[in-house]
C-alpha cells in the first residue's frame, strides 16, 4: 500500500502511480504487501530520502518543489532503494556517495525506468 502526504490530489495521483510502476518494473513477481509512506516536505540539499522502518515497511521523503521528470525520476530512484532493501542488495554504505554500488544503481534504473514510463505511461 502506498499512502501519499502533502502533496495535492494531482500530485499525489501521480506519486502513487510511479511507485507501483517502478515496483511493478523492478520485482514483477511481488506478491507481500509493502507499505510505502511518501511524504512531500522542504528539502535542502538533495531530491529525496528513503529509509526502511519495518519490515517490508518505507519512508520516502521528496522536495515538494518536484516536478516534471525531476520529480518522476526521484520516485524511481528511491523506490529502487526501497527494492535493494527488499532484496538485501543495499550494501557499500563506508564508501563514497557516488561509488556506492546502490546509488549507482539507483541512478542507472531511474532513468531507464523513465524512458519505459515516457513510453508506456500517458498520464
Amino acid at each position: 500500500m502506498i499512502e501519499i502526504h502533502g502533496a495535492n490530489k494531482k500530485k499525489a495521483a501521480l506519486a502513487q502511480e510511479a511507485a507501483l510502476f517502478t515496483f511493478n518494473y523492478l520485482m514483477p513477481r511481488l506478491r507481500k504487501q509493502v507499505d510505502v509512506e511518501i511524504i512531500f516536505t522542504d528539502i535542502d540539499g538533495a531530491c529525496g530520502y528513503q529509509a526502511e522502518i519495518g519490515e517490508r515497511e518505507f519512508e520516502i521523503e521528496l522536495d515538494k518543489g518536484l516536478t516534471g521528470d525531476d520529480l518522476l525520476t526521484a520516485i524511481f530512484h528511491e523506490v529502487t532503494h526501497c527494492v535493494q532493501d527488499l532484496r538485501g542488495t543495499k550494501t557499500g554504505w563506508e564508501l563514497p556517495y557516488y561509488e556506492r554500488p546502490f546509488e549507482i544503481e539507483a541512478y542507472a534504473m531511474q532513468e531507464e525506468i523513465l524512458k519505459k514510463w515516457q513510453k508506456e505511461v500517458d498520464f
